[in-house]
Parts: C-alpha cells; structure tokens; sequence
C-alpha cells in the first residue's frame, strides 16, 4: 500500500514523491504505511512499538515539505529539520494526494485534519469498521476540505464471460496465493493460516474468521469480500460492498498467485471496458 514510513527518513520520502510526480506529470499519489508485522522492522533496527506515533509525525513533516515553496524548517517529537529546500518541487498543488490505510479512530481523525485518504483490507469485516469511515467522512467535513475524500478497499478480482468461468479459473488462483504467497514466511507455514492466526493476536475475529476462508472462493463470493465473476455480476458485488463497507475506490489487485497471463489480461480488459464504464455515476457516499 506504500511506504512502511518508520524504516526510512521522511525527506528522502518527499524526495522521491516529488520526483515521481513530474515522471508521472502530476498523476502521483503517495500511499504512506506505519507497518503491521514486526518481522519487517528488525533488520533496520526500527521501532515498531512507536510505529504509529513516527507515521503520524511524518505526515505532517511529508505535506510541509511537498507544499513549501522555498526553505521550511519542522520540530517534530522524533526528528527535527532546518532549512531544508527540496531539490524538486511536485507537479500538484499543494502536494499530491496523500493515502494512509487504516482503521484506528485516532489515525482516521488525523487523517481528516489533514486531507488524506485511506482505506483498508477485504480481512478487514465492513460491518465492523464501517462506522470508523462514516466518522471520519464527518470529520473531513468539519474541516471543510474541497471536495470528497477517498476510501480504498484492496480485494481480489477476477473477472471473466461468464460465472461459472469465472469461478472455475479463480478457485486454483486463490488457493495459490493463499497457501504459497500471502501471509508465508521464510520459516514455511500455509499463508492463510498464518493470516488467521496473526489477526486473531491483533484482537480481529472477524479477520480471522475471513482469512480461515480465504482459499474458498465460493465463500469469498457469497459474502462479497472477493470480487469473482461475469462484468454484470461484479459489479453489483462493488455496489453491495461499497455501500455496506463506505468506500469509493476499488483498489483491485488482479495478479493472484500464478496467473496464467492470459487470463489476467482478459480480466483487467474486462474490468476496464465493461465494469468501470458502469461504475462512474455509482456515488456509495
């Protein structure tokens, strides 16, 4: 989803931000993480007990550094700059959109203050979180930003002519990506497993019970929390979900486990000529 923020130096991220918005000639949005498993924070030695606080921090610092015009100096409890200048300056004005997945209420109301987006997992129950977003629709509100702002929902998506090709080209895919990718580590363990078990710790049931179930395509599909089937299917699946869950943008990840390219490309190609087009009115918020 972006940056794991603690591991590096927040100006070496507005850097390399407001480089990628001129090659992408200010269509760069910047996705900012504060991490969630601890394995990834050892071998730079750093602290995942404060993870949220650093995150929260470099925030701040990220969307000064990306708006100032010249040099700006910032006093943060972690780390302090003075005069810095960037080298280059972004595109958009004044700083790309800024995303921060997450679901914790003192990250959501900050996330409002400020203007940027965020966004969460399909382990992730709707039911449960959906009050978090509406809050923090309310927030972004009082603050009076211009326009709406944006709440992702990462899912798997596969798309296909029919149902049941649909759900037959899928079943293999998922099983892969569930018992050999997502969630596996180096030690071995099967992923979805590992998924469970690890919300389960972080005090998520709901999570656990959906990672239990992850390789299960027909139990993804019934409960909309995979996105599996013909274009017509799929898309009153986003519309269920969107309004059930409060997001508006559906970041789909379409490369699952070992998909044979063929397939991938006929479901992005579908996506994006049959199921996007239907989509554009679709206002879930």
């Amino acid at each position: 989803m972006g940056n794991i923020v603690p591991l590096y130096d927040p100006l070496r991220i507005a850097e390399d931000a407001a480089v990628l918005d001129n090659v992408a000639n200010g269509r760069f949005e910047l996705g900012l993480v504060s991490g969630i498993v601890p394995d990834f924070f050892g071998p730079y030695g750093a602290d995942f007990q404060n993870r949220r606080a650093l995150t929260h921090e470099a925030l701040l610092f990220i969307k000064q550094a990306l708006s100032s015009d010249g040099a700006f100096s910032f006093a943060g409890e972690s780390r302090r700059y003075q005069d810095v200048t960037l080298g280059v300056k972004p595109l958009q004005k004044p700083h790309p959109p800024i995303w921060i997945h997450s679901r914790d209420a003192d990250t959501l109301a900050l996330l409002a203050r400020e203007g940027a987006h965020t966004g969460y997992l399909f382990l992730v129950p709707r039911g449960d979180v959906a009050p978090r977003y509406r809050e923090y629709l309310r927030l972004w509100n009082d603050a009076r930003h211009a326009g709406k702002p944006n709440i992702g929902y990462w899912v798997l998506v596969y798309v296909d002519e029919t149902d049941a090709q649909a759900v037959a080209k899928a079943k293999p895919y998922f099983e892969h990506c569930f018992t050999r990718v997502f969630g596996t580590r180096a030690d071995g363990g099967i992923g979805y497993l590992r998924l469970a078990e690890n919300h389960a710790k972080r005090g998520n049931p709901g999570g656990a019970e959906i990672a239990r179930h992850a390789i299960d395509v027909d139990y993804l599909r019934e409960r909309n929390l995979a996105f599996v089937g013909s274009p017509p299917t799929v898309i009153e699946q986003i519309k269920a979900a969107a309004r059930e869950g409060v997001f508006n943008t559906v970041m789909g990840e379409f490369n699952i486990g070992a998909i044979a390219e063929e397939d991938l490309m006929r479901s992005i190609k579908l996506f994006g000529s049959e199921v996007i087009p239907a989509l554009r009115d679709f206002e879930p918020y």
